[in-house]
């Protein structure tokens, strides 16, 4: 099942990812309200309460993403720029919402390579759309294998 997936570059969420379905979720809304699917708690108020909205279309051959701001008192901008009408966005692009010290997020539209395993959740189109994201599940599983060429020293007490 396609995911959205948004990564907090900046602001109070700083690093953590968020996840939506795209069978539950057919937009989010970004904004300080308890009501918005993406709350960000602003501790610069540059975000207001129903910010901003992220729409997608996961059906067809090439998915399609678009962010419309929700008339905000500090604007909302892709990669920079600012945000007038809706527009498109893709795997990585940076929104950020309201000006100079607004949070940014970076966001994807994640389909499976094989919709059979699930349990791969895209990890691979992760990947490719967030590049310099380090993946935390993979570090540990390095630190517990053993390098190779390592031996393993096996103490008998006969």
């Amino acid at each position: 099942m396609p995911k959205i997936v948004l990564v907090h570059q900046t602001g109070p969420k700083k690093g953590e990812k968020e996840v939506f379905s795209t069978a539950k979720y057919k937009s989010l809304f970004m904004g300080r309200s308890a009501d918005c699917d993406v709350k960000v708690d602003d501790p610069n108020c540059v975000v207001s309460r129903t910010h901003a909205l992220l729409e997608w279309d996961d059906e067809g051959e090439t998915p399609t993403m678009t962010v419309t701001d929700l008339h905000s008192a500090n604007g909302t901008f892709v990669n920079g720029d600012r945000v007038e009408e809706p527009v498109s966005v893709a795997n990585g692009d940076a929104i950020q919402l309201g000006v100079k010290v607004g949070p940014v997020l970076r966001v994807a539209l994640i389909r499976p390579a094989d919709e059979a395993d699930e349990s791969a959740g895209g990890v691979e189109e992760v990947r490719t759309a967030f590049p310099d994201i380090r993946d935390e599940s993979r570090e540990e599983e390095r630190a517990r294998k053993p390098a190779a060429g390592t031996r393993h020293l096996i103490r008998s007490d006969d």
